[in-house]
């Protein structure tokens, strides 16, 4: 009895597994149905296809020429690299004796531009209140030899903090952080870049 028992279920799963091979042939068929409603015998596009889409003067390789490709052409503009100016990268603004984080800033220069964008995040050593906050900087620039940052981490849409600082070398740059509306602060940082 133990032998007919273990026969009627070896035919059970041997049923399941020719059912499940069945249902995936029949799905692999369909996917190719749709595919040949798109081709031809020998895999190019039909021209019906062409048709009702309204490209009668397509290329039936389905290949787009160099002239009408935008973005792909060889014009002298697209192999020009802007090479990357002296701010561009990650920054950190430390303070005190303790070297605590003031803030930092990723910032992006292309080189013979002033022009700096970049975003900031606060550290606690200018307002504790603020530490991590985040967010876009307002302006920034650098002359090649003076950086001006401003930024607003703040609810207050009037305030804005600016730093001021001067390189020393190619890593370093010092000057200080001071507040529009809190005219008190005067924050010396050193600006160095982050290399990791």
């Amino acid at each position: 009895m133990n032998a007919e028992f273990k026969y009627r279920s070896m035919n059970r799963s041997t049923l399941r597994l020719i059912v499940a091979a069945l249902a995936g042939l029949m799905l692999l068929g369909s996917v190719g149905c749709d595919e040949s409603k798109l081709s031809g015998t020998n895999g190019e596009q039909s021209d019906n296809a062409n048709e009702e889409r309204g490209d009668e003067n397509a290329d039936p390789t389905g290949e787009v020429p160099l002239d009408e490709d935008p973005g792909h052409g060889s014009g002298d503009e697209e192999g020009v690299v802007i090479p990357a100016g002296f701010m561009n990268g990650s920054w950190r603004a430390s303070a005190g004796e303790q070297d605590e984080p003031a803030v930092y800033f990723d910032t992006f220069q292309d080189e013979g531009d002033p022009e700096i964008s970049g975003d900031f995040t606060m550290g606690f050593a200018i307002y504790e209140l603020y530490d991590g906050e985040t967010g876009h900087l307002e302006t920034a620039s650098f002359d090649g030899e003076t950086l001006t940052v401003m930024w607003n981490p703040t609810t207050d849409r009037d305030e804005m903090l600016t730093l001021k600082a001067t390189r020393v070398d190619e890593n370093t740059l010092e000057g200080s952080v001071t507040a529009k509306r809190n005219i008190e602060l005067n924050v010396p940082v050193t600006l160095t870049r982050v290399t990791e």
